[in-house]
């Protein structure tokens, strides 16, 4: 198996990894905090985290190893992006 390939399958198996335990949450808990003890974010929190970590970090530095552009990061607030967000978890895990 060359590497692409087993990177590409690698990655696969983790998004699938995550949607799952994602899925194993009851929606109408989706957006309501946790139980004392589990921290502080949602489930949809979490998800969003993860899509913006992959659309700010992960594939600009990806494209970056195929020699593009440094990425920037110093633009981003996850914060603020996240109070303007109107994305549903499902919309996100897409």
């Amino acid at each position: 198996m060359n590497f692409t390939r087993w990177f590409h399958e690698h990655l696969q198996t983790s998004a699938n990894g995550f949607v799952w335990g994602t899925e194993q949450v009851p929606e109408a808990r989706r957006y309501a905090p946790p139980p004392k003890g589990l921290g502080e974010w949602t489930v949809a929190r979490h998800v969003f985290h993860l899509w913006y970590y992959e659309q700010t970090i992960a594939l600009p530095s990806m494209y970056q190893w195929l020699a593009g552009a440094m990425p920037s990061v110093e633009d981003s607030d996850e914060d603020i992006a996240w109070s303007k967000t109107q994305d549903k978890v499902e919309g996100l895990l897409e």
